[in-house]
């Protein structure tokens, strides 16, 4: 049976320059691809070979596919060969045999809050009023199509629905307006790393700011999305979508979470893409500013770099401490 050691060997005998990622799995390399716009740039890795399952794809021109001695068989025929004593799928996984999978849908009951903001119903209202509580206004409401239910689970809560690129429903959270609601948020089973959140309103030719959830991204003043969480890495798509892209990013993410950002920065970083981190003042998150509280902390934002992290150590440090 052929190590996954050497198939890298392999790989970098033939291709080159390779990167191997911490999973020890993820293999980034240039494209194949003689019509890929990557390959104008040597340096850039954008082939990324799964070495246990030979999956492999390209962000940039979309190559993709499963066997690897099939890719030197198509490319680099001299080393086709050479190719199946490292990679020889046997067996190919059918598009028959992947399971289907449900698509998303709105709780049962689910009643737009743009168009019900002069509903009688007392929960209704309640959601309404909670919303404007939190800074929003009409436009919002229609802009992120907010909606509430009724009955059920969803009664007293704030439905915060996200859409594909091509209108599709992709996701939904809900937040319960009580504070004594447990839990306090609801969301829909799905693969956080297949969603980009609310991907029909993003312009990928623009910066964008990443923050961490939904009730954040309200408070965003420009172009943004949301992680649904603090992780963000070569296998999600919102990932993939930004190097594809090559989007300048804006990490905006809790105060709890600044290992977290510096860590998402470096990742991008090394994949060429220009980071900032905006600083969060004297909130902790995003969610608990106002628009022009998220303009003034947008334009303190910094470049990230390699010693930016060890800058911001380097700051904690008390006046005249040896350590």
């Amino acid at each position: 049976m052929v190590s996954i050691s050497e198939r890298v060997k392999f790989l970098q005998r033939t291709l080159g320059n390779c990167m191997l990622g911490k999973d020890g799995v993820n293999l980034s390399t240039r494209c194949l691809n003689p019509k890929c716009p990557s390959l104008t740039n040597k340096s850039k890795l954008k082939l990324v070979i799964k070495l246990d399952d030979e999956k492999y794809h390209c962000w940039v021109c979309e190559l993709k596919g499963v066997g690897v001695a099939r890719l030197f068989r198509k490319y680099l025929p001299r080393h086709y060969d050479e190719s199946t004593k490292y990679f020889n799928k046997k067996k190919i996984k059918l598009i028959d045999d992947v399971p289907f999978e449900q698509a998303v849908v709105l709780p049962k009951g689910f009643k737009l809050l743009a168009t019900s903001i002069n509903a009688k119903d007392p929960d209704i209202k309640a959601v309404v009023n909670y919303l404007y509580s939190r800074g929003l206004t009409i436009h919002d409401l229609w802009k992120y199509k907010f909606g509430t239910c009724t009955s059920g689970t969803h009664r007293r809560r704030v439905i915060f629905p996200s859409f594909s690129d091509e209108g599709t429903l992709n996701y939904w959270s809900s937040r319960a307006i009580d504070a004594d609601r447990i839990p306090k948020y609801k969301n829909v089973k799905a693969k956080k790393n297949e969603i980009i959140f609310n991907d029909l309103n993003i312009d990928w030719k623009k910066p964008i700011v990443l923050v961490e959830g939904p009730f954040d991204l309200v408070k965003c003043t420009i172009n943004a999305t949301c992680l649904l969480g603090s992780a963000l890495n070569q296998n999600f798509a919102l990932f993939q979508k930004i190097v594809r892209n090559s989007t300048p990013v804006v990490l905006a993410l809790d105060s709890d979470a600044t290992e977290k950002s510096h860590k998402i920065a470096n990742t991008l970083y090394e994949f060429g893409i220009n980071v900032s981190i905006m600083p969060l003042g004297k909130f902790h998150d995003v969610g608990e500013m106002s628009h022009s509280d998220f303009n003034n902390q947008l334009s303190q934002a910094r470049a990230w770099s390699p010693t930016f992290f060890l800058d911001s150590k380097i700051d904690k440090i008390f006046s005249g401490s040896m350590f």
